[in-house]
């Protein structure tokens, strides 16, 4: 699959979806504690449920990032 479809998909499942889960690596760093954040706040604008799905909590050094207690250690249960 060349890089463009590959984009084209991730957008038309992005546009489909209400409900999008977020994660990343078990351990946050500075820099995907920031993009997941980010993106969440974008799927919020456009009317999306957004889900930040983490194995650990996120330390106090990167606190200042955003609202820690956003992040769920759980899935959530099926409305």
């Amino acid at each position: 699959m060349k890089h463009q479809e590959v984009i084209e998909k991730i957008c038309d499942l992005w546009n489909s979806s209400s409900r999008i889960i977020l994660t990343g690596a078990s351990n946050f760093d500075g820099d995907a504690l920031g993009c997941v954040y980010a993106l969440a706040e974008f799927g919020k604008s456009q009317g999306k449920e957004m889900i930040i799905l983490n194995e650990k909590p996120v330390t106090r050094l990167y606190s200042f990032l955003g609202n820690p207690a956003l992040i769920l250690h759980v899935f959530p249960k099926e409305p």
